[in-house]
Parts: C-alpha cells; sequence; structure tokens
C-alpha cells in the first residue's frame, strides 16, 4: 500500500564529491577556469619571465594561481609554440639525457607538463592518475601556495645559487669540491686545488679502508664453553713493533680451534704456535 504525505522528499539526486575531488573543494579549487585565463593566452616567452619573477618572489600568490589557470587553457598555443622548435631545443627545456629515441610529439608533452610543474612550490610531486588528471594534481599544488612560501622558496634558491658561485670560484670544503670537479671537471683546477683535491682522496679512501675493517670485525662469537681468553701485549724484537696475543687458558677440540682460526683470519690476524719473548722471558 501506498501512503501519500506532504513531507518535503530528503532523497537527493545530486551527488557529493568524494575522496580527493572533496580535498581540493575544500581547498577553493575553482571548477571552472577563469575567464582571464581564456582571454589571454600564456606563451613560452612569457613563462620564462614569471619563472625569474617567481624565483626572486616578485609574484603573488595569487597571481601564481591565476597564470597557472591561464597556462592550463593555453594547453593548445603552448603546444603549437614548442612544435615550431627543433628537437635538441626540447630536450634542452627538459634536462633529461634519457629522452633519446622519442618522437617529437611525445617531447611537446612532457614539456608541457614541465611547464606546469614550474608553478608548483613544493620539490616533491603526488599524483594519482586513476582518480585525477595531471592539471588536477598540479592545480592541487598550486593552490597550497601563499606568499609565506613563495618568499621562502625565492630565499632557499638564493642561498643555493650562492653556494653554486662559491664552489664554482673558490672551493674550499670537500662538498664544493665535489660541486667544481661536477660542473667543470678535474683539468679546470689549479695546481694548489689539485693538492687539496688529493687530500681530501686520499681521507676519503681511508675512512673508505677503515669501513672496510669494521665491516670485517663483525664477527660471530666461538662458543668455548670454560675456556678463557686472554689480550696479552708483547713487544716483536725482530719486527721492532708491538703485537696483540689472544691466549687460551686450555686446549680446545680440533673442530673449535679450526674456527678460532678462521675467526681469527677474518679480523686480519692468524694463529702461533706458543713461543718466548726474549725480552720478558713470558711465554705465550
Amino acid at each position: 500500500m501506498l501512503v501519500q504525505t506532504n513531507e518535503p522528499n530528503t532523497m537527493s539526486t545530486e551527488r557529493k564529491p568524494v575522496g580527493i575531488m572533496a580535498a581540493i573543494e575544500a581547498k577553493t579549487v575553482p571548477r571552472q577556469v577563469p575567464a582571464i585565463a581564456t582571454s589571454n593566452p600564456y606563451t613560452i616567452k612569457e613563462h620564462k619571465e614569471f619563472m625569474g619573477k617567481l624565483d626572486l618572489a616578485q609574484v603573488t600568490a595569487q597571481e601564481l594561481k591565476d597564470t597557472f589557470e591561464r597556462a592550463v587553457s593555453s594547453e593548445g598555443n603552448l603546444k603549437a609554440e614548442l612544435s615550431k622548435l627543433k628537437v635538441a631545443e626540447l630536450k634542452d627545456m627538459l634536462r633529461g639525457s634519457f629522452y633519446r629515441s622519442e618522437k617529437k610529439e611525445y617531447l611537446i608533452g612532457k614539456v608541457y607538463e614541465r611547464i606546469l610543474m614550474g608553478f608548483s612550490l613544493s620539490e616533491s610531486f603526488m599524483w594519482q592518475p586513476f582518480s585525477e588528471t595531471y592539471n588536477d594534481a598540479m592545480r592541487r599544488q598550486v593552490y597550497e601556495a601563499s606568499d609565506e612560501k613563495i618568499l621562502e622558496r625565492a630565499e632557499t634558491l638564493q642561498r643555493r645559487e650562492k653556494f653554486l658561485k662559491k664552489a664554482l670560484i673558490n672551493p674550499e670544503t670537500r662538498e664544493e669540491y665535489n660541486l667544481f670537479i661536477l660542473y667543470r671537471g678535474e683539468k679546470s683546477l689549479s695546481s694548489e686545488q689539485k693538492i687539496v683535491w688529493d687530500e681530501f682522496q686520499a681521507i676519503n679512501s681511508l675512512a673508505t679502508q677503515e669501513q672496510k675493517l669494521a665491516q670485517k670485525a663483525i664477527v660471530s662469537k666461538v662458543d668455548l664453553g670454560n675456556v678463557k681468553l686472554e689480550l696479552v701485549k708483547h713487544f716483536h724484537t725482530h719486527r721492532n713493533h708491538d703485537v696483540f696475543i689472544v691466549t687460551m687458558s686450555e686446549r680446545v677440540d680440533k673442530e673449535v680451534y679450526e674456527e678460532l682460526c678462521k675467526k681469527a683470519r677474518q679480523l686480519g690476524g692468524n694463529y702461533s704456535k706458543p713461543w718466548r719473548d726474549k725480552a720478558t722471558g713470558s711465554l705465550s
């Protein structure tokens, strides 16, 4: 039996956003592209100029978002500009040697993605292709920008640039020398700089050897039961230096003895028969 009532229908056909799209709307990311984005196409030249201003914190967060939307709506214009460039020029814009045999159309798409990525203040990028487009993923990050974050990013870039200039002009630390050689090669080092670099290399080699010895020293313990070990220091009269000998309180089985010899070799030592120190007369 059907009952008719005058109460309003509480069942709504409107579908509410869930997951990532809900998070996007919560950050007031617009569903529609602003009119300014469609009436004023974005160009490659303008992008270079805008990125330069962004690096110097000469733009506001709102300008960043508006310009990003213009870049998104100008996809066709930007790709048309990029199509006029040579493949070598597109690869240079990507700054990646791994783009070798890809077709020009693929490179154009990657350069366009790189253009959009330039608007993000973050050094990491998270994209979930099964639930959002690349443009929406970038939009999420761009709309997290603030004037304070833009300023922080500019200060970080300036510190990095200052460090790079210092390393390429007057390297002093190992890190600076590594950077100098990465950009200019060892051949560009002066005679004085080569001496310092060799010293850094020697220290690094010594540290590597010490690390290998430390790894060798990680040797599992041999079960000796009640047998006690004692470390004894002797002076080697033929070699004129100290030697350190581990003595045992009593004999052990052959299998245990062979295992001890194996562990001694792992630690860089060996086994020896009992011998008498002529200087002290002590027997080891």
